[in-house]
């Protein structure tokens, strides 16, 4: 017995110090098995005397606890997809920093040009996303808005007290990619990004994927004067308002998601509207123009 375990730290000092494996935990942050005793992870055998166990998954979870039964595929077949069993500069052993370890696999996560989603370009997957596995869909730590929320925590806050709530918002990838999008403020379709715009249908898509645009345009809308359509006054123009300019996009306390104000002019001046809800219409303005009621 105690000559086998001379052999085995012998072995060991001389796979690290005098072999060919002298690098291997070289690195910054070591595995303390590795460090420790090649024997805790290799098995003796034949003229090479270490041989890698087959299931390494088996292998590690003998020491970290295997804590679900939905495991992300790479964890599953082979932690050493993402981790270097002896050591890293990273933290974590993995062998490369996120977000470039997981896009190659999840390739289409950086693809958008225009707008990328803070953590996904901070490297934080896991932010979003437990690594390792779960029971929800996608690994996410919540679901829904509330994932969200947990950073977006001030307008996570107005959509709980807001009177009305625009239904897509119950789901914020309703409208956004959370990773990255060929779109501003990652929008999954297109939309119009100045505040005045030429009027065309392939500009509203995001917001012509729910809504439809003849309802809206045609004489039977309930925002009318007469048989004038005020969403043609307003948006469908060579100079048109976006619909975010009156609607708010996720909540309000008005109905119609008619927000108190916008932005407007190199300075930010608010723009108030002066909306009030009436019996088969409203009244806005002095604004953009003089009171006016529909």
């Amino acid at each position: 017995m105690k000559m086998l375990i001379f052999f085995i730290i012998f072995q060991t000092q001389n796979c690290l110090k005098k072999g060919c494996h002298n690098l291997i935990i070289e690195e910054r942050i070591v595995h303390p098995p590795a460090e420790e005793d090649c024997s805790n992870c290799h098995i003796l055998e034949g003229k090479h005397p270490f041989k890698k166990i087959e299931n390494v998954f088996e292998l590690c979870t003998t020491c970290h606890d295997d804590k679900t039964e939905s495991q992300h595929p790479p964890a599953q077949e082979d932690c050493t997809t993402c981790h270097n069993p002896h050591s890293s500069p990273i933290k974590g052993l993995l062998k490369e920093k996120p977000p470039y370890l997981c896009t190659e696999c999840h390739e289409d996560v950086l693809n958008g040009l225009v707008s990328q989603h803070k953590p996904v370009e901070k490297g934080n997957c896991k932010n979003c996303h437990d690594v390792h596995g779960n029971e929800a869909n996608y690994f996410l730590l919540k679901e829904g808005n509330n994932l969200c929320f947990k950073c977006h925590s001030r307008m996570g806050n107005r959509f709980k007290k807001a009177k009305y709530k625009h239904p897509p918002v119950f789901d914020c990838l309703n409208c956004h990619n959370p990773h990255s999008s060929g779109f501003s403020k990652l929008l999954k379709a297109m939309y119009p990004r100045s505040v005045y715009n030429f009027f065309t249908y392939l500009q509203y898509e995001l917001c012509f994927n729910c809504h439809d645009a003849d309802d809206l345009f045609s004489n039977s809308s309930g925002f009318k004067k007469g048989n004038k359509n005020l969403h043609k006054v307003h948006v469908k123009r060579e100079k048109g308002r976006i619909c975010t300019f009156c609607h708010n996009p996720h909540f309000s306390d008005n109905p119609k998601y008619i927000e108190g104000g916008e932005s407007f002019g190199p300075y930010d001046y608010i723009l108030r509207f002066g909306f009030k809800k009436k019996k088969g219409g409203g009244i806005c303005g002095p604004a953009c123009h003089g009171k006016a009621e529909y």
